[in-house]
C-alpha cells in the first residue's frame, strides 16, 4: 500500500489517524542502570537536526513521489528540525484570535481544509541501520509534534498518517525496514479538518516543531505503565502501585527507593505499602524513584525503566478540594508554549520559565491550551507545581458565531455532531495516556473555548473512566446543558464582587478562575481582591493569570532595526494584532513590571504592624515561617537606620502576634518598616536570601 493522503481525507473529521500506534505512558527504557544514570539510551536515536525540505503552497504544487528511492532531493533546502517553516523563511507567521486563519481566503464547510493557500512542507531525512532486528524487536518513529497533520514513508512505503499537533505520533517501522541506508519522507500540510479543533489565541504555524527519534523496542518490552498512589485518610500511609502492559514474554519487577520490592497480585499489578510516606505538594514537592526491570523469557535484563512517583492526596471533600489534607488555593498563570523560535522550546528554557515562575510565587499552571512537551510536567512534577493539563481543542470561532446568532447551536464543534466524537476523544485519550503519571497533574481539561454538547460530556466521561482525577471544563459556563461535564465552576474574567455573589447562592462545586487579570499593557490592577476573596470563602480556590509571556516575533525593520513583532507585522489576514502581548513576562522571558505585583499578591506569608507589634500571617499550606528568616528593617525617608532578626514560629494556616525587634525613633520624620521572609538554605529555583514575601 502506497496511499497519498490528498484533500479527501485531510477534509474528513474521521479521518485523523491511520496506521498510528496507540498512545502510552511517556517513559524511556534503558539497556543497563549504568544508562540510566547517564540519561542516554541506547535504544533512542534523536533525529534533531538538518533535513531536506521542499516547499509548496499547497497539495496541488507539492512534490509528487517524492518518497521513492530515486527522487533527487540534494537541491531541496536544508531545514532544521525542530522548527516552524514559518520561522524560516517559508509561508508567513499569522497571529489570530477567534478568527479562522483562512478566513476572508476561501468559504470552507465545517471540517474542510483550504485547496487553494494550504502549505505543504515535503521533508526527507536519511538514517543507517548498522545492523538488523534481531526476532522480536522493533523500531517506531516517534514525532513529539507535527503541526498540523504529518503522512510518514519509509523507502517509498507509506507507512501512517495522523493529526492532533501537540500530542506524539508513533509509527512502527519495522516492516519496511532494511540494513544500511534508509529513507524517511514525512509531509506535514499546515490545515487540515482537524485545525477546526485548533483555533486557539495564537500564531499559527506548521512544521515539525518538537524533537523526531528512532525508538528500539526489544523482544521484551514494557510498552506502557501506570503508576496510582492511595494516601489514607490520615496521611500516615500510602499504597503505590503499579501496572503494566507488556510486549513479547516479559516479566516485570520494580523496587521503590527506600521502601522496598514491589509484589505482584493475581492480575500482575505490582504494589508496596509505604510507612510514613514523604508527601508531595508545590511547597514540598518529594518525589520518590521507582524502578522497573523487564527480564526476557530466558532471565535476561531487556530493560530498565525509572520512573519517578510522587505520593498525594488530592481529592474533593467536604465540598472543596484538597491536597494532602489541606484546601488547596491555585496561585496560577496560564502559559502557552511560546518562546523566540514560536512554540519551538527547549527543555533550558522551559526550566528558566518555572524557576522564574517559583520565584514569582506561582504554584500553579495551566497548559493553555493543548498539551505541552512531556519535559515540561516532569520539570513540574520536580519544582512543585500544580497543574491543569489541558487537552488541544479549541473552536472560539464557532463558539463566537454562534453567541453571535450567524449559527445556530447545532452547528457547533465538536457539538452533538457524530463526524467530530472519535476525533477529539482521540485527542483526549493522547493526552491522558502520556501524561498519567506525573503528580503534578492535578486535573484533566477538556480544552477551551468550544462551547459545549454532547462531544465534550463524552471526553468528560472518558477522563473519568481512565483516571480519578477531577476534570474542568470551562464552556458550560456558556452552554450549561451538560453541566456534569465538569467538575469545578470555571469562568473567566468574572469580578471578584461577582464571584462571591455567585457563591452565596451556588454552592454545589468549587470554583476557580481558568482566566483572569488579563495582563496586557499597564494592568494587573486589583487582583488582591481574587486573593483575598479565595481565603475567606472556601469554595473560591483560586485563579490563573492570562497569560505567561507576551506571544511575539523578531523582526527586522528595513533600516536593520531588530523590534517585536505581533499580529499584523508580517503582512498577514486576518490577524488581531498585539492582543497576543498579555503577559507578564516580556516575549524574550524577562520580567515585566507586572512581576513584583505577581510576587506580592501570590505571596504566602504576610505582616500587619500595629505600633510595636507584628502579626504574621501564613497562608502556606504545610510549611512554617521558621523555613524562613524574618528580617525587620526600619528606614527614615528612604534610608535604612537599622536591621533586625526576627524569630517567628507560625504554623501553616495560623497568624501569630511578636513585638517588633525596633522601634521608631521620637524625632520627627517618616518612617517605614519593612518585614521581610527569606529563604534560610539553597532550593532547587533560588538561592539561601531569596525573598519569598
Amino acid at each position: 500500500m502506497n496511499r497519498v493522503v490528498g484533500y479527501e481525507q485531510l477534509s474528513d473529521p474521521t479521518f485523523f489517524a491511520e496506521r498510528r500506534l496507540p498512545a502510552h505512558s511517556d517513559h524511556r527504557w534503558y539497556a543497563s542502570q549504568a544508562e540510566v544514570e547517564r540519561g542516554e539510551s541506547s535504544f533512542e536515536t534523536c533525529l534533531d537536526g538538518v533535513w531536506k525540505l521542499a516547499y509548496s503552497a499547497n497539495l496541488a504544487t507539492a512534490p509528487e513521489g517524492f518518497e521513492r528511492d530515486d527522487v533527487d532531493v540534494t537541491m531541496w533546502d536544508d531545514a532544521p528540525v525542530p522548527a516552524h517553516i514559518q520561522m524560516l523563511g517559508y509561508d508567513r507567521p499569522q497571529y489570530a484570535n477567534t478568527q479562522y486563519p483562512w478566513d476572508g481566503h476561501e468559504a470552507l464547510e465545517p471540517g474542510a481544509a483550504p485547496r487553494d493557500f494550504n502549505p505543504v512542507a515535503s521533508y526527507v531525512r536519511s538514517f543507517t541501520l548498522e545492523r538488523g532486528l534481531e526476532d522480536g524487536e522493533r523500531l517506531v518513529l516517534r514525532l513529539e509534534g507535527a503541526e498540523s497533520c504529518v503522512t510518514v514513508w519509509l523507502n517509498g512505503s507509506y507507512v501512517g498518517y495522523s493529526e492532533d499537533s501537540f500530542t506524539p505520533s508513533e509509527f512502527d517501522l519495522t516492516p519496511y525496514l532494511r540494513v544500511g541506508a534508509n529513507r524517511l519522507a514525512l509531509r506535514v500540510v499546515k490545515w487540515c479538518s482537524g485545525s477546526w479543533l485548533e483555533d486557539q489565541d495564537f500564531y499559527r504555524f506548521s512544521g515539525l516543531f518538537r524533537s523526531v527519534y528512532l525508538r528500539r523496542l526489544p523482544a521484551a518490552h514494557l510498552a506502557d505503565l501506570r503508576t496510582s498512589v492511595r494516601v489514607a485518610p490520615d496521611l500516615s500511609t500510602a499504597r503505590v502501585s503499579v501496572r503494566t502492559a507488556v510486549e513479547g514474554s516479559a516479566r516485570v519487577t520494580a523496587h521503590l527507593e527506600g521502601v522496598g520490592e514491589l509484589e505482584s497480585d493475581e492480575e500482575g499489578t505490582l504494589s508496596i505499602e509505604v510507612d510514613q510516606p514523604r508527601l508531595w505538594s508545590a511547597e514540598d514537592p518529594q518525589l520518590y524513584d521507582l524502578t522497573l526491570r523487564v527480564w526476557d523469557a530466558e532471565g535476561r535484563l531487556s530493560e530498565v525503566v525509572p520512573q519517578k512517583v510522587g505520593l498525594r492526596r488530592f481529592v474533593l471533600e467536604n465540598g472543596v478540594f484538597t491536597i494532602n489534607g489541606q484546601r488547596i488555593v491555585f496561585r496560577g498563570v496560564n502559559r502557552h508554549e511560546f518562546g523566540e523560535q514560536g512554540r519551538v522550546m527547549t527543555r533550558e528554557r522551559t526550566e528558566a520559565d518555572l524557576i522564574a515562575l517559583k520565584r514569582a510565587n506561582v504554584n500553579a499552571i495551566r497548559t493553555s491550551h493543548y498539551p505541552n512537551n512531556s519535559f515540561l510536567y516532569e520539570l513540574c512534577d520536580r519544582y512543585g507545581f500544580y497543574v491543569i493539563d489541558e487537552t488541544n481543542l479549541e473552536t472560539h470561532s464557532m463558539w463566537d458565531q454562534i453567541l453571535q446568532g450567524q449559527l445556530e447551536l447545532a452547528d457547533s464543534i465538536p457539538g452533538a455532531q457524530p463526524q467530530w466524537l472519535e476525533a477529539v476523544l482521540d485527542r483526549a485519550r493522547s493526552m491522558y495516556e502520556r501524561d498519567k503519571n506525573h503528580p503534578s497533574i492535578l486535573m484533566w481539561s477538556c480544552g477551551n473555548e468550544s462551547y459545549g454538547g454532547d462531544g465534550i460530556a463524552a471526553m468528560a466521561d472518558l477522563f473519568r473512566q481512565l483516571d480519578s482525577r477531577p476534570v474542568h471544563y470551562e464552556g458550560v459556563h456558556w452552554d450549561p446543558r451538560r453541566p456534569e461535564t465538569t467538575d469545578v465552576v470555571s469562568q473567566m474574567y468574572t469580578p471578584a464582587a461577582t464571584v462571591e455573589q455567585f457563591l452565596a447562592t451556588n454552592r454545589s462545586k468549587p470554583m476557580i478562575l481558568c482566566e483572569y487579570a488579563h495582563a496586557m499593557g499597564n494592568s494587573f490592577g486589583a487582583v488582591d481582591k481574587y486573593m483575598d476573596l479565595a481565603e475567606r470563602e472556601p469554595l473560591f480556590q483560586g485563579a490563573f493569570i492570562w497569560d505567561f509571556a507576551d506571544q511575539a516575533i523578531r523582526l527586522t525593520a528595513p533600516d536593520g532595526t531588530a523590534y517585536w513583532g505581533y499580529g499584523g507585522d508580517c503582512g498577514e489576514a486576518p490577524h488581531d494584532g498585539d492582543f497576543c502581548g498579555n503577559g507578564i513576562f516580556y516575549a524574550d522571558h524577562t520580567p515585566s513590571p507586572k512581576i513584583p505585583e505577581v510576587a506580592h499578591v501570590y505571596q504566602g506569608l504576610s505582616a500587619e504592624i500595629h505600633g510595636n507589634l507584628v502579626t504574621v500571617t501564613n497562608r502556606y499550606l504545610f510549611t512554617g515561617s521558621q523555613a524562613f528568616e524574618c528580617r525587620v528593617r526600619l528606614a527614615r525617608e528612604g534610608r535604612e537606620l537599622a536591621e533586625a532578626v526576627l524569630d517567628t514560629q507560625v504554623r501553616a494556616g495560623h497568624s501569630a502576634t511578636y513585638e517588633l525587634p525596633l522601634s521608631v525613633p521620637e524625632d520627627a520624620g517618616e518612617y517605614t518598616i519593612t518585614v521581610s521572609f527569606r529563604l534560610r538554605q539553597d532550593t532547587a529555583w533560588a538561592l539561601a536570601g531569596h525573598e519569598v514575601a
